[in-house]
């Protein structure tokens, strides 16, 4: 705000706005891209219990995500969810709320990771649209099917827990 005032005042209108304009995208796209975080319960209090129930499963990851996922937060996405040989991976993405085709992309990437290195993956709670998309996409049969998007995170901590036979 200050830095439109200011070229505002000692250079052009025109000048001010644009600036202005481009600084305030920037600044959103920085505090969207920080505020996804992938995080193991710790946003919601209500599935706090589930999230406690595979924390000492060692081959289980559960990552939370939310919000929008989109070009801002892919690479940081990609980055942030690592996993061992034989892990399987849930993703639960009852928060989010609009996923782009950069973060499909990395999307795949973290998929096709965790397939190759003989693990599994579940996305779990997807919103209607987003399910729709990944179905369309061809991601859901990639990952094995309605099987591995079930519609509760209880239900794909169940079904993570039955694959290592506990």
């Amino acid at each position: 705000l200050l830095t439109t005032f200011l070229l505002t005042v000692f250079v052009d209108l025109t000048i001010a706005v644009s600036t202005g304009v481009v600084l305030a995208a920037g600044f959103f796209i920085h505090r969207i891209s920080t505020r996804f975080l992938p995080s193991e319960g710790r946003k919601n209090p209500e599935l706090r219990h589930l999230y406690q129930e595979v924390q000492d499963v060692p081959n289980i990851l559960l990552y939370e995500l939310s919000g929008p996922l989109f070009f801002g937060v892919a690479a940081e996405l990609e980055s942030r969810i690592q996993h061992a040989r034989g892990e399987i991976l849930i993703l639960d993405l009852r928060q989010v709320s609009h996923v782009d085709a950069t973060a499909i992309n990395a999307l795949e990437i973290i998929i096709g990771r965790v397939l190759k290195n003989h693990g599994k993956v579940y996305l779990s709670s997807l919103q209607p649209h987003i399910r729709q998309k990944f179905a369309h996409l061809g991601i859901l049969q990639h990952i094995g099917g309605e099987h591995s998007a079930p519609e509760s995170l209880a239900t794909a901590i169940q079904r993570a827990k039955s694959d290592l036979h506990l």
